[in-house]
């Protein structure tokens, strides 16, 4: 039970902001405004403590400290927009809506009623102040679901033209690789330490150690123990595009210069390449249709938020 108290919590700080929840005090200096509605100085140091205590990053420079709060601040007027947009179409969460979103939040996370009521004590958050923060986060989708969802449509024929023109043998490669992880939000100072290391890793390849015996020793892929490293085949799409770009130019039996990827640096060598026919529409189509809506939906939600940001009058105080 604690247990799942104790994780329900983590889950629950990332549905719910305090800064959504507690009203400005009198005090609170407004940063922000946005036709009638603010955003204040608590908000935005309540969101960057947040941020940083779900994934701790340290930000050592100034420039580095500052691009942190100002993504913090472009998420809290992107999310302050869609409230706007919401008024203007007169978008209402029902009674019934509200408790079936309630009971699915309960269902998706194994929580009794009982169990739910004190993870809200836990967090020292009442019944009326969950719902006015999920009410919110209805009311956002809804935005979104009319103005973008309902008006993406994904071209089908044009899909399986398109992949059948570029896809008539897929080129796959064996590799195996070497990882240092690093969080995507690391300092310079945290990146310049793990570049430092992955570079004395290849010299030590370079000075005769095998690959996959130094892999099994300093590599941080969970499997590295097991499998020395050796990722088998895999295709140009399969891996992050930083690591694919690298694997499918390098030469057969050669060590790559550090890659960094959303993962950290890697070491890739390259044990085998060859051409294999492409898998049939029929068997991709899900995924392809998948990877085309999400494109879509990306174009489309930036030209919603710049199409509010243009309606919107924001002041910076």
């Amino acid at each position: 039970m604690k247990t799942a108290v104790r994780s329900t919590l983590c889950l629950l700080l990332l549905l719910i902001s305090a800064s959504q929840i507690l009203a400005a005090e009198p005090y609170d200096r407004i940063r922000f405004f946005l036709n009638n509605r603010i955003i204040t100085q608590n908000e935005i140091e309540t969101r960057l403590y947040e941020d940083a205590r779900r994934q701790p990053v340290k930000a050592s420079t100034a420039v580095e400290k500052a691009k942190l709060r100002q993504a913090v601040v472009d998420n809290l007027i992107q999310e302050t927009l869609l409230d706007i947009r919401a008024d203007e179409l007169l978008i209402n969460v029902s009674e019934n809506m509200l408790s079936d979103e309630i009971e699915q939040f309960k269902k998706q996370r194994n929580l009794t009623q009982l169990t739910f009521e004190d993870v809200l004590e836990q967090q020292q958050i009442s019944l009326a102040q969950f719902k006015k923060v999920l009410v919110r986060k209805i009311r956002q989708r809804q935005v979104i679901s009319r103005e973008i969802h309902s008006k993406i449509q994904v071209d089908q024929e044009q899909l399986k033209r398109d992949y059948e023109q570029k896809n008539q043998t897929i080129r796959q490669v064996r590799a195996r690789h070497i990882l240092l992880r690093l969080s995507p939000q690391a300092s310079s100072e945290q990146s310049e330490q793990v570049l430092r290391r992955i570079h004395a890793i290849k010299e030590e390849i370079t000075a005769g150690k095998p690959f996959a015996t130094i892999a099994s020793l300093y590599s941080e892929d969970p499997s590295a123990k097991s499998n020395h490293g050796d990722l088998g085949f895999f295709q140009k799409s399969q891996m992050v595009k930083e690591f694919s770009e690298v694997a499918f130019q390098l030469p057969l039996n050669t060590i790559s210069d550090p890659v960094r990827t959303s993962f950290g640096f890697h070491l890739i060598e390259v044990l085998e390449s060859k051409e294999s026919p492409a898998a049939p529409f029929s068997k991709v189509k899900g995924k392809l249709q998948q990877q085309a809506y999400q494109k879509i939906y990306a174009q489309k939600f930036k030209e919603l938020i710049q199409s509010l940001r243009k309606k919107v009058k924001i002041i910076e105080k």
